[in-house]
């Protein structure tokens, strides 16, 4: 038997190559083991990279983003009668896919009929009646089409079909009627499915569905008359008057299939992540012995000078990576600032002996300028952000200097330290309160929940935040507040790359500053790294992302007031979302309505405000006195 030959091709913004490859490789399986012992069809399934590229003799299924109109998915004819399936694209667009290649391998023309006996719904239960025939559409996924009968291969969402048996006379002990056994009957229609045939007497096409629950099933009249002439089908004449069914590609993610689905997701993603390293460490020759941490060590104090002469930053004893997993072998990293990774790993070894040599980026704050000797943030604690912290590691080496040296140590020491302290009579001690939480993430739905939390401001916002770089939420901000509304805003400094942003914190102060005038509360946070900050209470960073509205709520976040954070996107444009997930950050954000916790939280951060203020005027008294000339501090809101 020549195997037919299907393709999956993309013209969705939200389906890429890789989706296409995992649900080519799942419906291959269901085609090869589930399908073909059942319907005795044989087919291979690819992934295709460029729609516009169809090889010879593939049947291309493609993945759009709007088929055009009602009854457009599914099965289709070329002038040629060549056949061809439309998919929307979505959340579970695997499960509209594996619909339409099963009907298009079992009925490649989208007219076959089988006859059978007829049914009728009598007291909302399907009858046959023995006497009477219908002529069925053979379409094997639509009697339990719902997602209730859905199963997954691999992590892919795969549709139930029916199986020959379907149209026996009557129930036979043994038989089996669907692949996941869940229709017990012939012509049994399942909630949620459908079942199509010509009625022979009326000369016109019928449909039994399941599409209420409470309503239960019913028989519709099909208006119009058939035709199959031209690029047309009886499959395709049915979708065209009956699509009133759920959208499958795209079901919302609480759908219990979408949880499922997510949920074995994240499993084998575990699964296989151990599997392939398991691979991975099979590739390293058994007799070879690894070198212990006291050879490792001796490895790299005996290679300082070509170490030094690399351009790397720091190398230190740690674990070999292979094929970006790790080992259970010792090897010399090298940490190397990032724009010169290649460079030096270009000018070492790949092993000193037995010992492997790994070359790394150095996540640290470079703190020199361009074009001037490597100088990077020392990881000691308190001088650099948590996340950007390289921890202190036994014989390790200092190939370039750090901010350990006196030169940048006595900087450092010129900035005051404030005492911090709480605000007197609140604690965050564990309370117990009713709470309504948004919880979402970004980018998806960062926004789009941020944007009305801030236009729902009646008088007040409080915000303590890292970073607020974003336009869109510097606007939110003045728009709502308008001639009448209050900000106070403590706001760290942190040194970035310039044009990182499309605006600066700098920017943003100003911003906010023209547009509320006296309404504004504004100090700059007392970060030991801020650029801006006059003295240090935290030694590195004001690593807070907290807004409280109207003292009854309060949004909570991993992630800062900036576009990367924040895309200024709609959740449900899928190109735009596509795009934000290649260059947007990942975070969690909640907002709580509660103002027990709104008003602790506000405490605190009016409390880092006053603080960082009272600093800011100390230090202007203080310039003013060093210059020899009187100095009048701007009236502050703590007086």
């Amino acid at each position: 038997m020549l195997p037919i030959r299907l393709g999956l091709a993309s013209r969705s913004s939200s389906v890429q190559l890789r989706d296409l490859v995992s649900v080519a490789a799942a419906i291959g399986v269901q085609i090869e083991r589930d399908l073909k012992p059942i319907w005795n069809v044989s087919a291979t399934i690819s992934a295709i990279s460029d729609p516009d590229a169809i090889p010879l003799g593939v049947w291309p299924v493609y993945v759009v983003d709007d088929t055009g109109f009602d009854g457009a998915e599914g099965l289709h004819l070329t002038d040629d009668k060549q056949p061809y399936a439309l998919v929307t694209g979505g959340r579970t667009w695997s499960l509209t896919a594996s619909h339409e290649c099963i009907e298009m391998l079992v009925d490649p023309s989208g007219n076959r009929l089988v006859s059978s006996a007829a049914v009728a719904v009598k007291g909302g239960v399907i009858i046959d009646l023995p006497d009477e025939k219908f002529e069925y559409l053979v379409e094997p996924a639509d009697p339990s089409e719902d997602q209730d009968n859905a199963y997954m291969i691999d992590g892919v969402v795969v549709s139930d079909f029916y199986t020959p048996r379907y149209y026996d006379p009557s129930v036979s002990s043994g038989a089996r009627y669907s692949f996941s056994g869940k229709i017990t009957a012939p012509r049994q229609v399942l909630p949620g499915g459908y079942l199509s045939w010509r009625n022979p007497v009326l000369g016109r096409m019928q449909q039994l569905n399941w599409l209420d629950q409470v309503a239960g099933p019913r028989i519709a009249n099909i208006p119009g008359r058939p035709s199959a002439r031209g690029r047309s089908t009886l499959r395709g004449f049915v979708d065209q008057h009956m699509k009133t069914y759920e959208r499958l590609s795209d079901l919302p993610p609480e759908a219990p299939t979408s949880t499922r689905q997510q949920s074995r997701s994240l499993w084998l993603a575990r699964a296989t992540a151990l599997r392939s390293s398991a691979f991975t460490m099979a590739r390293i020759p058994s007799g070879l012995a690894a070198a212990t941490p006291i050879a490792a060590q001796a490895a790299l104090d005996a290679n300082l000078d070509t170490l030094k002469a690399s351009g790397g930053t720091k190398a230190y004893v740690g674990w070999h990576f292979q094929n970006d997993w790790i080992t259970t072998r010792r090897a010399v990293i090298v940490l190397a600032p990032v724009s010169e990774v290649q460079v030096v790993r270009s000018r070492l070894p790949t092993s000193f002996g037995d010992v492997p040599v790994d070359v790394r980026p150095d996540p640290r704050p470079q703190l020199s300028a361009p074009g001037t000797a490597f100088l990077f943030a020392s990881a000691a604690s308190g001088t650099v952000r948590e996340e950007l912290a390289v921890p202190d590691f036994p014989g390790e080496v200092l190939l370039q200097g750090d901010a350990g040296s006196p030169g940048l140590l006595a900087a450092r020491r010129q900035k005051p330290i404030v005492q911090y302290t709480p605000p007197p009579g609140y604690s965050l001690e564990a309370r117990e309160y009713d709470v309504t939480l948004t919880l979402h993430i970004s980018p998806e739905q960062g926004w789009a929940e941020l944007g009305p939390f801030i236009r729902a401001t009646q008088s007040s916002l409080v915000i303590g935040m890292y970073e607020f770089t974003a336009p869109h939420i510097d606007r939110a901000v003045t728009e709502t507040l308008g001639s009448t509304g209050n900000l106070t805003l403590t706001l760290d400094s942190p040194g970035e790359q310039p044009g990182k942003r499309e605006q600066t914190v700098e920017d943003t102060e100003t911003d906010l500053e023209n547009g509320l005038q006296t309404r504004l509360q504004f100090a700059w946070a007392l970060s030991g790294l801020g650029k801006e900050s006059v003295a240090k209470a935290f030694p590195s960073a004001y690593h807070i992302k907290v807004a409280v509205r109207d003292s009854s709520a309060f949004w909570l976040s991993s992630g800062n007031f900036n576009s990367s954070n924040q895309p200024n996107l709609d959740p449900t444009d899928q190109k735009a979302l596509a795009q934000a997930f290649e260059r947007a950050d990942r975070d969690w954000h909640v907002i709580c309505e509660c103002p027990e916790l709104a008003t602790i939280f506000e405490a605190y951060l009016r409390n880092d405000y006053a603080e960082a203020a009272r600093a800011a005027q100390n230090a202007t008294a203080a310039a003013g006195l060093a210059a020899g000339t009187p100095s009048v501090a701007p009236q502050s809101p703590l007086d």
